[in-house]
């Protein structure tokens, strides 16, 4: 399901706002810079009968003592965030696990901490020092939506059109409801997503919020204590995504068998064109080891992944490291804009007509393979376990095509 966070990302330019749209904004972002903080409850309407609904609650205080319990579903179990504004824990009841890391400075940037994303970014961007530069600044117009009652009360509406160039779908929207009165509390949002983004469906996924109550300074509660018999680790998230099975082929979760047995055999060659009109083979990269990821614009997890892949190979560059990402099936001018929007240093090569991603059997994306000056497919990884995963996999792949062994994928 795509998260809010798609809403919340790097700008290239100010969005165009109306005239009717700026009055409920300059309420919206005023009221919310006045607080000294504020607690809520969120509940994420399931889109399709029989899904349930997901709930979170969230307190904060400023510039950056919160908590956020977060019902994960999917037979997992509760997230818990803690931070009394030194340290920073994650826990997660199921796998009875935590983590801690040093507290960020301010509300700004959450959607980061926040791993399952979701509307919940919003509660922090609104307390965050800057609330309108960060809400605003992956979008393309703002207007004015009428107005909605809802439970009785009105709610002026603001209709968020977010710029394609990130990777955001033609013809999604994110509306906000802002009630009327002195007290502008944020009712929630619909997000209304295009059939193309959702497999020939168009939907509206309603974030609906209750019980907003203002905290001040000296309330609330920001400490925490492990659970009994808690494991700690260095990486939560990553520790739930190996017990969900979502790594990659030569990594935590496995996966297809056919795959798994392309590891140590000569790589299928291409022949691509790269954002410049000049083609790439792979024959023409022999003696380099490669990074081929196979991504999309419009992928969450890719756009996780492709950082810490970047950092590898600039790292990894004196030992004849490249990277190259094979975008699937979209247009030169929008990769460009997308790349030129997060400030990214990235070979891409343009699918085409060619099979590429066929020969590589691409399912899901991210799909990363690692080659070695040999030719030969050294690992291969399906979509993004985290950072501290994906570094030791990748190094360790590239470690053993530079002394000539093959990492089992199996």
């Amino acid at each position: 399901m795509l998260s809010a966070s798609l809403v919340l990302a790097a700008a290239i330019v100010a969005p165009e706002i109306t005239a009717d749209a700026k009055p409920t904004l300059s309420r919206l972002f005023s009221y919310y810079k006045s607080l000294p903080g504020a607690s809520m409850k969120l509940t994420m309407k399931a889109p399709f009968p029989g899904m349930p609904d997901q709930t979170s609650t969230f307190a904060g205080v400023k510039p950056n003592q919160f908590t956020v319990q977060q019902d994960m579903g999917m037979d997992m179990g509760d997230l818990a965030i803690v931070c009394n504004g030194a340290t920073l824990w994650m826990s997660e009841s199921k796998v009875n696990k935590y983590s801690e890391q040093p507290a960020p400075k301010d509300f700004s940037g959450m959607d980061d901490i926040l791993p399952m994303g979701g509307f919940g970014d919003v509660f922090f961007t609104l307390l965050s020092p800057d609330p309108s530069a960060s809400l605003l600044e992956d979008m393309s117009k703002v207007e004015a939506g009428g107005t909605k009652t809802i439970n009785g009360k009105t709610y002026d509406v603001v209709v968020m059109h977010p710029s394609t160039d990130t990777g955001a779908p033609e013809g999604m929207t994110f509306e906000l409801a802002v009630e009327q009165g002195k007290d502008a509390w944020l009712y929630g949002g619909f997000l209304n997503l295009p059939a193309a983004a959702t497999g020939g469906m168009a939907m509206t996924i309603e974030i609906r919020t209750a019980d907003w109550k203002v905290l001040k300074a000296g309330q609330g509660s920001f400490a925490f204590k492990p659970a009994d018999g808690a494991e700690k680790v260095d990486d939560l998230i990553e520790a739930l995504l190996v017990r969900e099975g979502s790594g990659g082929a030569g990594g935590p979760g496995g996966g297809d068998t056919e795959i798994h047995e392309m590891a140590g055999k000569p790589a299928p060659d291409f022949s691509l064109k790269d954002l410049n009109g000049k083609t790439v083979t792979l024959a023409s990269l022999k003696g380099k080891t490669v990074i081929l990821d196979f991504f999309a614009t419009w992928c969450g997890p890719c756009k996780q992944g492709m950082p810490v892949l970047m950092d590898i190979a600039k790292a990894r560059a004196g030992d004849d490291v490249v990277l190259f990402a094979v975008d699937i099936d979209e247009p030169a001018d929008k990769i460009s804009r997308f790349l030129k929007s997060r400030k990214w240093d990235l070979n891409v090569l343009l699918t085409g007509d060619s099979k590429v991603a066929k020969k590589y059997k691409v399912g899901g994306i991210p799909h990363t393979v690692v080659i070695g000056p040999d030719g030969t497919i050294q690992l291969i990884e399906i979509g993004f376990s985290g950072k501290s995963h994906t570094e030791k996999a990748i190094n360790d792949a590239i470690d053993n095509a530079r002394s000539g062994k093959v990492e089992n994928a199996a």
